[in-house]
């Protein structure tokens, strides 16, 4: 018996796309207010190794608007520091400002911050280089950190995991 008897050359497929890799291997939560600032919202991708990826979420101010505008970045001291050390980078707890980015259309700065505590593993190139533009934000990375295991076990706790049906990860 073959498994396609019984459908026919005509049958639609099925809808949506197959889940890319990011989405069936990391857990994803999503920070509505870091700082306790409203709207200042990440999305933390955490691989089953403890390694934490901190993105901007799609609802934060700076991923609205023109998407090749380029953003003047600001690295934090602790980001500045780090990027001429060798080996692991220096401990980060959630409020460590990560860079601060100037919004030219808007002239408003945001100040983006670790998110999550953590020893810095690496930090973006376009955040190192200053080319960061608003479609980088909406499909790369800020930080990857490597929390500690009472961090991760604290952040499965207070934040729920994204449900499905959210903007797909990329």
């Amino acid at each position: 018996m073959s498994m396609l008897e019984g459908y026919e050359l005509t049958d639609p497929l099925p809808v949506g796309a197959p889940p890319t890799n990011a989405e069936t291997t990391y857990t994803r939560y999503h920070l509505s207010s870091v700082k306790s600032v409203e709207g200042n919202a990440y999305d933390l991708l955490v691989h089953p190794n403890g390694l934490c990826i901190v993105r901007l979420s799609p609802s934060h101010p700076l991923c609205q608007g023109d998407k090749d505008a380029k953003l003047d970045v600001q690295l934090g001291s602790a980001v500045s520091e780090a990027v001429y050390r060798k080996g692991r980078g220096p401990r980060l707890q959630a409020d460590s400002l990560l860079c601060r980015v100037r919004d030219p259309e808007t002239g408003q700065e945001h100040a983006l911050h670790a998110a999550v505590q953590g020893s810095l593993v690496d930090v973006s190139l376009h955040l190192l280089n200053n080319t960061l533009s608003r479609r980088q934000l909406l499909g790369g990375y800020l930080a990857v950190l490597d929390p500690p295991p009472r961090e991760l076990e604290r952040l499965a706790s207070e934040h729920a995991k994204v449900a499905e049906g959210t903007p797909r990860i990329h």
